[in-house]
């Protein structure tokens, strides 16, 4: 602005010095020269203010754009320190990349294998959990036939004990019944042969009296020389040994009645728990036995005559 109000003042200059306006010898002409001058130098006067006001307002922006500008350098130059101080970090890392691009391979190829190491036991584990769900189900099948043979043995151990319990009764009326043959023999005997029932009640007293000092097992040991021995176990796990001597009938009948005093007749042949394994074939055999051992010592106690009568 103050070089355009510099070159108006000058053109006005100019133009007041060119003879395009000769002065006129009128003193009005001189009085209008002046009022324009006076004009001009008033608005000459108006623009340099005007032009020195931008001027100031130039210079303070100027001011401000310089103080920008130190700012703008300053933060350049921050930023070139800051750009130095990356490149050196990058460079740093670059040679530390380089460093580590071995370890970085290795590690690559750990993991490879690792990874193949994975699958395969991924795979192992997979067949092994197969293996484990047959052998699983297999045990399960196992478990059920089990459990079914368990309920049927169980049934079976029922069917057993019921007619373990039923031959037992069986036998015990088969003793009961024999214990009378044997009192319907002697007395039968003490009709018929008097003499002989009186010998053998004096066997049977004189082995009441020698029951407390002596075993069944002794007396029978006594006899083994001339008689011809059958063991059976009843189902209470009690030995029963007969000895059949052939020269003695009565010898037999004596031993068998000392070891059928033995048991109290006050306590019940069926009051000892049944084993849980009985066996029915054992207890049938029993009472096979028994039956024979009847029939033998009823043979026993007849009399000479009525054998050689059935004979």
């Amino acid at each position: 602005m103050k070089a355009g109000g510099l070159a108006e003042l000058g053109e006005v200059a100019t133009k007041g010095d060119s003879p395009e306006e000769p002065l006129s010898p009128t003193s009005s002409d001189a009085v209008v020269r002046a009022r324009r001058l006076v004009e001009e130098n008033r608005r000459l006067r108006d623009r340099l203010a005007d032009a020195e006001k931008s001027t100031e307002t130039l210079r303070r922006e100027l001011s401000e754009l310089r103080g920008v500008h130190n700012v703008v350098v300053t933060e350049r130059d921050s930023l070139q320190f800051e750009l130095a101080k990356q490149e050196d970090e990058l460079l740093i890392l670059r040679q530390a990349d380089k460093e580590r691009a071995p370890g970085v391979g290795e590690l690559r190829t750990q993991l490879a294998l690792a990874a193949d190491a994975k699958s395969q036991l991924e795979a192992q584990h997979e067949l092994a959990l197969a293996d484990a769900q047959g052998e699983t189900a297999r045990l399960r099948t196992q478990l059920e036939k089990a459990e079914s043979d368990l309920e049927q043995s169980r049934a079976d151990q029922n069917e057993q004990h019921l007619a373990c319990l039923q031959l037992m009764e069986e036998q015990e009326k088969l003793e009961l019944a024999y214990e009378e043959a044997v009192l319907q023999l002697d007395e039968f005997k003490r009709q018929h042969a008097v003499d002989e029932v009186h010998d053998d009640e004096m066997d049977v007293d004189a082995a009441d009296q020698s029951w407390d000092q002596c075993e069944v097992d002794e007396v029978a040991s006594q006899s083994v020389a001339s008689s011809s021995t059958m063991a059976r176990k009843n189902p209470f796990g009690r030995v029963l040994t007969v000895s059949l001597p052939f020269g003695n009938p009565s010898a037999s009948t004596d031993l068998f009645l000392l070891q059928r005093r033995g048991r109290n007749r006050s306590q019940p042949l069926l009051s000892a728990p049944i084993p849980a394994q009985q066996d029915v074939a054992a207890v049938k055999n029993d009472v096979e036995q028994l039956k024979q051992t009847i029939a033998l010592l009823v043979r026993e106690r007849q009399p000479p005559s009525d054998l050689a009568y059935e004979e």
